[in-house]
């Protein structure tokens, strides 16, 4: 941060400058390799202002489930020293947005030099901060105002807004494109930076929140707070049913809930029936007045947007494992089966990661929430030309697996096939017509073994079963992989 910036902070002197022009007449505008001592001579007015200014979107009265975070926030604050930045991280629709809100509304007496949210990927950050310091703290000189470039305006504005008392500054959607460095970098030491992000790890300086989906108690009662204790806790299994159908996304049970607000003879059990990703509960009415600006669908396709090409096809091909956890060695046999280059699956496999696309589910395996993999499985679906190639690539990969499960595995054997079982029954159940003749038997004969392996009989025997019926139907009762399921 150039000290020149701040002539309270600077020993330097604008005397040399006032001696050099003293003589000078021009009919225009004269540029010097040092504009910002000429506009040291303009002197702004400052606004009297009553209360703390600040622009904030309104947010909700419903607000439940992270005053712990709000802590952490605030934590992370006040151990720094000048400018600190911190940064609320997760997947679109998690609450980014409403807990940078909710942080500013409760600790508003604390910044006393303003409070300015902004949204980042709305515009130049540069000049809606001129404008806001215009507006409320100071009234701009017509020289700086009608002559100066953007840059110097927002030069000229930090260097008289600082000093004012500590300033609250929320980045909303801050994107891995996002000029704010630039204006970060300008800042006063009065100033704390709060930024929301899609992208885990978006600098390694600054402090992370990561957000994760609400747990069940506060997803109940964010539903409370909309339709009341007495409808919720009156069909509590179908509310919580409801509440783990979204993946517990704080956005989607606002929407949910405002939906059912509106029909108020709507038994929970009915709203199940009707969520889709793409339906109208879970879209954003352009009459509601809540924090949100976009439905859930809308969310996810701003993310998607952003993601690189291989991003993007890696994506599609995650929308096949469903909501269970998966290895991403999987992954990788798949994006090679489909003509992608190892070195850019494991470059999609970070930028879903970073993204949120997908989270770790325990050493070495990924999980995705719910209402993503619906998303990512409808961009497979609509991916023209596509989707079967990934389809047999998953189907092709499965299959070589439960070939190396033997007719008695070992337990370590059983604790590695552990977590593609639930792959292997999507196969067995949903792809059958894509196996080969000779590949037909496996899946549903590697499930069995996985269970008989381990005693589970009761288990194993529906999948024998299975092997023997597939294999009956699709070759006859005298080929001899028939004879070998029996």
């Amino acid at each position: 941060m150039s000290s020149s910036l701040f002539p309270e902070q600077s020993g330097r002197s604008s005397k040399p400058v006032q001696t050099l022009l003293e003589q000078v007449r021009v009919g225009g505008n004269l540029e010097t390799g040092d504009l910002i001592q000429i506009i040291n001579h303009f002197r702004p007015t400052y606004r009297r202002q009553k209360v703390c200014p600040q622009q904030l979107p309104k947010g909700t009265q419903k607000f439940v489930g992270r005053q712990a975070e709000i802590g952490q926030i605030d934590t992370a604050f006040q151990q720094g020293q000048g400018v600190v930045i911190s940064t609320i991280a997760g997947m679109g629709g998690i609450g980014k947005t409403e807990l940078g809100i909710q942080y500013a509304l409760a600790y508003r007496e604390r910044y006393k030099g303003g409070i300015l949210w902004l949204n980042a990927a709305s515009g130049d950050l540069a000049t809606q901060i001129v404008g806001f310091v215009d507006t409320y703290i100071l009234e701009m000189p017509e020289e700086i105002r009608g002559v100066a470039q953007p840059e110097f305006q927002l030069r000229y504005c930090l260097q008289y807004w600082n000093g004012r008392g500590r300033v609250l500054l929320i980045l909303d959607d801050v994107g891995m494109e996002s000029a704010f460095r630039e204006v970060v970098e300008l800042l006063p030491p009065d100033f704390r930076v709060l930024v929301t992000t899609r992208i885990m790890g978006l600098d390694a300086g600054f402090f992370e929140l990561p957000l994760e989906i609400l747990p069940l108690d506060a997803a109940l009662q964010l539903l409370r707070g909309l339709l009341g204790a007495g409808r919720v806790d009156g069909q509590l299994v179908e509310a919580e049913a409801l509440c783990e159908s979204v993946g517990r996304l704080p956005l989607a049970l606002e929407l949910m809930g405002r939906y059912l607000v509106g029909r108020r003879l709507m038994l929970l059990a009915e709203l199940g029936e009707k969520l889709m990703l793409e339906g109208e509960v879970l879209a954003r009415d352009g009459k509601q007045v809540m924090t949100a600006t976009r439905g859930v669908l809308a969310a996810f396709e701003v993310s998607w947007q952003g993601l690189s090409a291989a991003g993007q096809q890696v994506g599609m091909v995650l929308g096949l494992f469903g909501s269970d956890g998966f290895g991403w060695e999987l992954v990788a046999g798949i994006g090679m089966q489909v003509g992608l280059a190892e070195e850019r699956v494991m470059e999609a496999r970070d930028e879903l990661y970073q993204g949120h696309w997908m989270q770790g589910a325990g050493e070495g395996l990924f999980r995705l929430h719910p209402l993503i993999q619906q998303f990512l499985e409808q961009k497979m679906t609509a991916a023209a030309g596509q989707q079967q190639q990934m389809q047999q690539g998953f189907v092709d990969v499965l299959v070589k697996i439960a070939k190396t499960v033997p007719s008695q595995p070992t337990l370590a054997k059983v604790a590695e096939l552990g977590p593609t079982l639930p792959h292997l029954k999507t196969v067995a159940n949903k792809f059958c017509e894509m196996l080969s003749d000779e590949d037909l038997i496996w899946p549903s004969l590697a499930i069995a073994r996985f269970y008989h392996g381990q005693g589970l009989y009761g288990l194993a025997e529906p999948w024998y079963e299975q092997s023997v019926e597939i294999t009956r139907s699709a070759l006859g009762e005298e080929h001899q992989d028939y004879a070998n399921s029996l």
